[in-house]
């Protein structure tokens, strides 16, 4: 038999490949001990464990248990990751205390969508022990219907915008629109989802007119195409209306977006509820439209309470602002992913023109004494969860092409210059060297300073590793008896860390940003659309031109050469 201490670290190991996002069942946990004790030369009958020894391991180990795990993207787990979202927490602190809102709750909004489907799912109910067959009654109709819901952090809600399929606007007369919520907006879509049109149909008719006349105010929201796009950021920076857009991290709504967390769980919840209970009330009758706003606003009556609203605008952190408030365990499983830096033409790492800005870099003249210690230095990246790779420059990199006891070597000139200005003005060093945004740090001295010498460590990393890594890296999260060092790594392996490209690259509508109301962004906006017109029509013209061509032997020479 495994002794305690191989339980302990087989338990262990299952944990920790849960809180990873790759957990395994009972199956492959017989397996691994089986395969322990080959390796402790130990046998078991036919070389795995049996059930007996597995329901005694489960009393042995308290914290175990098989449970089913919530099925997530795998570029969610990508995409939250602490460098990404604490960009997103130091552009939302800059505003609130740019407008002085971290006192004012009404003034901080949260919009998001969700759908309804007519199909509600089944809620528990009581029935005979050791029945095989449980029924119960739905509408069997899969149409769903798009919800936009927002509240403020004060626990107000604003009232439902409902997006129906459908060509035109008569599918909404069938809708019991007398029983919604007072004050419901309605529209129609061919795909029944919300686009660009219907997004600003929702911001002019629902937002600002059931906001008040206070301003500035707030909105938080992701960046789904029909919410950032162009003309209605244009249509929150008029001066009349002063209303600030900040735009989530791209797929970490889950854990950031407030009424995600708090609010559309329960709403369902009970809308399920009501369905049933209508259902099992008039049995003659199914859910359809003429019954759908009316047991929307059941639900809704119970859901959007204020205390779900501000629970959770508590639980993401935003109102009262606290980073804390995302727990640890959101962070774990992009520990599997080392991030690439990239540029934004071709996706390579950004090194380009360093040969020409040696000359140009003022020296930083550091006495020994002074220099800060390792510890110091990477106490900020601690706080962070990750580790700085201590790295030795050679004579001919220290100096640069001066004396070597005169010249800082560039790591320890740009940690000397972080330590000097303060996290939060690195975080917005770092942010504007990523993403842009802030045109005024190009005129300031100190930030050309950190600049050039984040240039040039930039290409010592990449110079100095095969592999294009970064030269901070995840660390292991977890500090028990198992772990991916030991000597029992053959047996209870863990994944090699997997590439991933940086965070900040341009995406499918262009680069991300989080102030959408900022005038470089909304300058940038406008040029990356120009740039996709100019592609689209250029591609347009050339597919027009072989269709044209009469001569259908020209046409295949032609793709021939291509």
């Amino acid at each position: 038999m495994l002794s305690m201490d191989d339980e302990t670290k087989l338990v262990d190991y299952a944990c920790n490949r849960d809180e990873l996002g790759i957990g395994f069942g009972t199956r492959e946990f017989l397996r691994y001990a089986g395969d322990l004790a080959k390796k402790r030369r130990l046998a078991f009958k036919c070389g795995m464990p049996s059930q007996k020894w597995w329901r005694l391991v489960k009393k042995r180990h308290g914290q175990l248990t098989r449970r089913k795990p919530e099925g997530t993207a795998s570029i969610r787990h990508k995409q939250m990751n602490k460098v990404y979202v604490g960009r997103y927490f130091t552009a939302l602190k800059d505003v609130l205390d740019k407008h002085s809102l971290h006192e004012m709750n009404d003034r901080i909004w949260n919009m998001d969508e969700t759908g309804m489907v007519l199909e509600h799912r089944p809620t528990k109910v009581l029935a005979r022990r050791g029945a095989r067959y449980l029924q119960s009654r739905t509408s069997g109709n899969q149409e769903s219907v798009t919800v936009n819901a927002a509240a403020n952090a004060a626990g107000k809600a604003l009232p439902p915008h409902l997006i129906v399929k459908g060509k035109t606007r008569l599918v909404l007369n069938g809708f019991d629109s007398d029983k919604a919520p007072e004050g419901t907006v309605m529209s129609v879509s061919d795909s029944g989802s919300t686009k660009q049109g219907i997004g600003a149909l929702w911001f002019t008719d629902v937002f600002l007119r059931n906001i008040g006349p206070e301003r500035p105010q707030l909105l938080v929201m992701d960046g789904h195409d029909s919410h950032c796009f162009v003309e209605l950021i244009e249509k929150a920076m008029e001066e009349n209306k002063n209303i600030i857009l900040v735009e989530l991290p791209s797929h970490t709504s889950h854990w950031l977006q407030p009424l995600d967390c708090m609010v559309f769980f329960s709403l369902k919840t009970h809308y399920n509820a009501a369905c049933q209970q209508f259902l099992n009330d008039w049995p003659n009758l199914t859910i359809s439209h003429r019954n759908f706003c009316g047991l929307l606003a059941q639900a809704g009556r119970k859901a959007l309470t204020k205390e779900n609203i501000v629970r959770g605008f508590e639980s993401t952190g935003i109102m009262p602002f606290n980073t804390k408030k995302i727990l640890q365990e959101a962070f774990i499983p992009s520990m599997l992913y080392i991030e690439l830096p990239v540029t934004e033409n071709n996706n390579e790492p950004a090194t380009a023109g360093l040969h020409t800005l040696t000359d140009s870099i003022p020296v930083v003249k550091v006495i020994a004494e002074e220099v800060p210690a390792v510890s110091e230095v990477s106490s900020f990246h601690d706080n962070l969860g990750y580790s700085v790779v201590e790295d030795h420059v050679s004579g001919e990199q220290a100096e640069c092409g001066m004396e070597k006891q005169n010249v800082c070597p560039p790591d320890l000139a740009l940690s000397a210059v972080e330590l000097s200005t303060g996290p939060d003005t690195v975080e917005n060093f770092k942010q504007h060297y990523t993403n842009g945004g802030d045109a005024s740090l190009e005129t300031d001295s100190i930030y050309q300073t950190w600049k050039q010498y984040k240039i040039l460590l930039d290409h010592k990393d990449k110079t100095q590793s095969d592999t294009n890594h970064t030269a901070v890296r995840p660390t292991f999260p977890f500090s028990n008896s198992s772990s991916p060092d030991d000597d029992d790594n053959d047996i209870l392996p863990y994944p090699q860390l997997q590439k991933a490209k940086s965070t900040s690259h341009k995406g499918k509508h262009g680069p991300q940003y989080f102030v959408l109301t900022a005038k470089e962004v909304h300058e940038s906006k406008l040029a990356y659309i120009l740039k996709l017109r100019k592609r689209r029509r250029k591609t347009w013209r050339s597919g027009r031109e072989l269709v044209r061509w009469p001569n259908s032997q020209k046409l295949k020479a032609v793709q021939r050469n291509l």
